[in-house]
């Protein structure tokens, strides 16, 4: 029955999903931290950090996989490699069409 599958493939791929969401939230609070940081060193303050935290998550994913002593539960991996393929090439997808967008609004159609 299509219903089950799709069901099982959810409850299969949520705890990896979940722990993506996770290092995700702490990437951008730390890019937020360390930028806002490095701002106030330099002594500007109100603006948003220049750190941004996508490239921050994928450093910390990449560190927590590879640096870990333990190795990550194997109930993670279908959501692991869920994030990193469709949802990770939908966002990069999604960014590169608000930056054509922007471009198009800023330059004009015409150019």
């Amino acid at each position: 029955e299509p219903t089950t599958t799709i069901m099982s493939k959810v409850v299969e791929i949520l705890p990896g999903v979940g722990a993506s969401f996770m290092v995700m939230t702490l990437g951008f609070t730390a890019a937020d931290f360390l930028g806002k940081g490095l701002l106030y060193v330099q002594g500007i303050e109100g603006v948003a950090s220049p750190i941004s935290g996508i490239p921050v998550s994928i450093l910390l994913g990449l560190a927590i996989n590879n640096l870990s002593p333990v190795a990550l539960p194997a109930s993670l991996k279908p959501g692991i490699t869920f994030s990193t393929k469709p949802i990770l090439q939908a966002g990069i997808i999604c960014v590169g069409a608000k930056l054509s967008a922007v471009d198009l609004v800023t330059t004009g159609a015409i150019g």
